[in-house]
């Protein structure tokens, strides 16, 4: 069988090179185009600021803050004028308008209370949660550092040094709260980058699986006939007769598969090993490819149609999965479906050599899958030769 099922493989490859090609093409592509909408900079929040005092200090203390890394990733900042800003807020072209005071600077330099305004547009509603809670952040940030004043203060207050002092040590001590964030705020704050929707890859190593797995499944639809062409019941019955039952016949057609996928994986990881900090190694991408080959042969065989089959298994899986919807518009329950999914399982095995945790549900549905697939790939040729169902 050996030697018939590498003549039908490669005549099969032949005839489908050129559509392997476009596959692939087509899967980088959209894994590029994933990432690019997932990652977008369009994305980040458009934030109008009015600096009323517009003195040296609150424009260099404003402009601090707004490159900060963790602020620049995520809040675009410009200044401007009040008028401009709440027209840009009820246009919906700013997500916020942040109206400083006159003098807010001098303010708490000399611990005098001082109030800004924040206004938030109606048309970005979640981006407004954010900004809110930015706000908030900031608010308590800025409370947090005047406890140490506060402390002071109080012990002038115990002694009764006077209104001098007083007033002395709030100014030195504001102003020296305002250059010390002015002076280096990057290293009161650690920069931490999470992963992709908290699945322990980045956006790139995400969609990169995504559309791996998926080009993987999709690669049976060029080989129906290599699985199909000797499932006959004259064929199957004559190996029948030699002691040589459904393991022996579909042998060497789930080992060439594999091996078929190993390679396609192993040239995908190896170029991208350094860029995408992947830990390469020989078993994972031999298990994946297994079980790819595994479940689409079950898939091609038993449902009579393996064009619909895997197509909507891979299809499927990746809208559950997040492949073509980012993740986070996903409902709990969809991602749940996904992960459990043939698709999900064939993921969990990949995963971990892009750093991701191994996913135990998903390791655990692999195996349920890859067992049923064994179990139905066998029971389908022993009904051909019984006659109770066609090939």
């Amino acid at each position: 069988m050996l030697k018939r099922d590498l003549k039908f493989f490669f005549h099969s490859l032949a005839r489908a090179s050129l559509l392997l090609v476009l596959l692939a093409s087509i899967c980088i592509g959209a894994a590029a185009a994933m990432t690019g909408g997932a990652s977008s900079k369009g994305d980040i929040i458009k934030v109008a600021i009015v600096d009323n005092e517009d003195s040296v200090i609150s424009r260099i203390l404003i402009n601090t803050i707004s490159e900060m890394d963790y602020i620049r990733s995520m809040i675009s900042v410009e200044q401007t004028d009040e008028e401009s800003a709440m027209e840009a807020v009820k246009s919906g072209e700013c997500t916020a308008a942040i109206i400083l005071p006159e003098n807010f600077i001098s303010d708490i330099a000399r611990g005098r209370e001082s109030q800004g305004n924040v206004y938030l547009s109606k048309t970005v509603s979640s981006q407004g949660e954010l900004i809110e809670s930015a706000v908030n952040f900031g608010e308590k940030l800025i409370v947090s550092g005047q406890f140490g004043v506060f402390a002071g203060e109080h012990v002038i207050d115990e002694h009764d040094a006077g209104d001098e002092v007083h007033d002395d040590y709030l100014l030195k001590s504001n102003t020296a709260f305002l250059a010390e964030i002015m002076a280096d705020p990057q290293r009161y704050f650690t920069v931490e980058e999470l992963s992709y929707e908290n699945s322990g890859l980045d956006t790139v190593q995400y969609f990169v699986v995504c559309w791996l797995c998926a080009m993987l499944f999709l690669i049976s639809l060029f080989f129906i006939q290599f699985f199909m062409r000797d499932c006959t019941r004259p064929l199957l019955s004559r190996l029948a007769s030699y002691k040589l039952g459904a393991a022996r016949f579909m042998l060497w057609k789930l080992v060439i598969m594999t091996l078929f996928r190993y390679i396609i994986i192993l040239a995908v990881i190896l170029p991208l090993s350094e860029p995408l900090s992947i830990t390469v190694n020989l078993i994972t991408p031999l298990a994946a490819a297994y079980f790819i080959t595994l479940s689409s042969a079950c898939l091609t065989m038993c449902t009579g149609d393996g064009i619909t089959s895997n197509t909507l298994v891979t299809l499927g899986g990746l809208l559950l999965c997040g492949g073509l919807i980012p993740t986070r518009l996903l409902p709990i329950g969809v991602r749940y479906i996904g992960q459990m999914s043939p698709f999900g399982a064939a993921k969990a095995i990949i995963e971990p050599m892009f750093g991701a945790s191994p996913d135990p549900v998903g390791l655990c549905f692999a195996l349920v899958y890859a067992a049923l697939s064994a179990i139905l790939i066998k029971s389908r040729i022993t009904n051909i030769i019984s006659g109770k169902c066609d090939a």
